[in-house]
């Protein structure tokens, strides 16, 4: 069992607060918007206590470590990547791919020699990264596409040459490929919506929020929100034609590959198979390869994919989705009140019941997310310690080796692990 220090990302859609006030830290001066927990090589997690990093740790001794099971499915690397994601803004319209596509853009990118960690690039590795989001704070996202007959609704009331062609090209977005054809459209460097276009339509919502007259006005101030920082972007558009998603604490949703989507405000967990993949089409100063997106992208209109809690004990809930290399498990210890740290409540210090297991086997990262919490194994190894005390935002790994985890003391812990 090793402490861990996340890797911090600090681009700009970021929160200067969120992320520090979770653990415990200084406000910063520059936004933090991701601290990755894992192996990937682009995200050096260090083990506090040694100062080596978690991938020289599971070099060491990968049987140990990862297990024959996970060795035998996935190689000598942590399937999964965990981080803590906080969107102060929006960002990118983004998909992420699946393997075969992966591999060939990976391949196709090493050919063209850009270099791995360039800026230009799009594929860092070769794996696929379907991922999903758990909520600590209420979360916003754009997830998906709406039905066609949705979107066309809340065309109510908006003029201009843009609106008009939407009216149009929803009607036909019902037919095969209708929806793929219509992004093609906005995306397009032939396209007639201009920037100046774009620009009109953001307007036009705005004055229709004004009015008090929007058919959604979670969708016109999302609108408007986004033109006052992109200007003419056509990724406007897009985000119009999205899924809206809110979570409440505890909630969660799964982003499987192919599927668009941007994340737009709040604090959460995001666990994902271990890829860095990430093609963008707007919204962002990043690289974007608008044309690639619109090749590889799923255009069904579907809902997004929410993820229900199964409970395998009384204190555990377990949140799977439909990806092989991880899930989710949250354990309230008896006497918490769950959703403390965000209601400024202390968790009820009656005395602490004894200790409880944590289900799950294999690799695994745990963070404390409120509370104290005292974690222990019941056969140590020579490699690792017995037990270790963690307070709300600190983390430990704990190897395949180690097979039953308890915690107690008044808190909550969050697992990710191969299921």
């Amino acid at each position: 069992m090793e402490r861990l220090t996340g890797w911090k990302k600090n681009d700009a859609w970021g929160s200067t607060d969120a992320i520090p006030n979770f653990l415990g830290s200084e406000r910063s001066e520059l936004p933090v918007s991701e601290v990755w927990f894992g192996d990937h090589i682009d995200g050096p997690t260090s083990l506090n206590e040694s100062g080596i990093i978690l991938r020289d740790l599971i070099d060491q001794d990968p049987t140990a470590m990862l297990g024959d099971g996970l060795l035998y499915s996935f190689g000598p690397r942590l399937p999964f990547l965990m981080k803590l994601i906080a969107p102060a803004e929006a960002l990118s319209l983004q998909v992420h791919p699946t393997k075969e596509l992966a591999r060939e853009g990976y391949i196709r990118e090493d050919v063209l020699g850009i270099e791995r960690t360039a800026a230009d690039r799009t594929y860092r590795d070769m794996n696929h990264k379907p991922e999903m989001l758990y909520a600590l704070t209420d979360f916003e996202a754009l997830v998906g596409f709406r039905v066609p007959r949705k979107a066309r609704r809340l065309l109510d009331g908006l003029e201009g040459m843009v609106a008009d062609s939407l009216r149009k090209r929803l009607r036909l977005a019902t037919v095969r490929s209708g929806l793929k054809m219509l992004i093609g459209w906005l995306f397009d460097e032939d396209s007639p919506v201009t920037a100046e276009g774009v620009s009109e339509f953001a307007a036009s919502c705005a004055q229709r929020l004004e009015r008090g007259t929007s058919p959604s006005r979670r969708t016109d101030e999302m609108v408007t929100r986004l033109a006052a920082k992109y200007v003419g972007d056509p990724g406007i558009i897009v985000a119009f034609l999205m899924n809206p998603v809110s979570l409440r604490p505890g909630e969660a949703v799964y982003i499987p590959p192919r599927q668009i989507h941007s994340y737009q405000s709040g604090l959460g967990i995001e666990v994902m198979a271990s890829s860095d993949n990430v093609v963008r089409a707007g919204l962002t100063r990043k690289y974007v390869d608008s044309a690639q997106l619109v090749e590889i992208a799923e255009f069904s209109a579907l809902p997004p994919i929410r993820v229900a809690a199964e409970h395998p004990s009384e204190t555990t809930d377990t949140f799977l989705a439909p990806a092989q290399e991880f899930s989710l498990s949250v354990t309230t210890l008896p006497g918490t009140t769950p959703g403390t740290r965000d209601a400024a409540v202390e968790p009820v210090q009656a005395t602490a019941p004894g200790p409880v297991l944590i289900p799950g086997e294999g690799p695994r990262i745990l963070m404390c997310l409120d509370g104290s919490v005292d974690v222990m194994t019941t056969a140590p190894r020579a490699h690792s310690a017995a037990h270790v005390t963690m307070t709300c935002g600190q983390s430990v790994f704990v190897g395949a080796c180690e097979k039953d985890i308890y915690a107690s003391g008044h808190g909550q812990l969050i697992q990710c692990a191969t299921p």
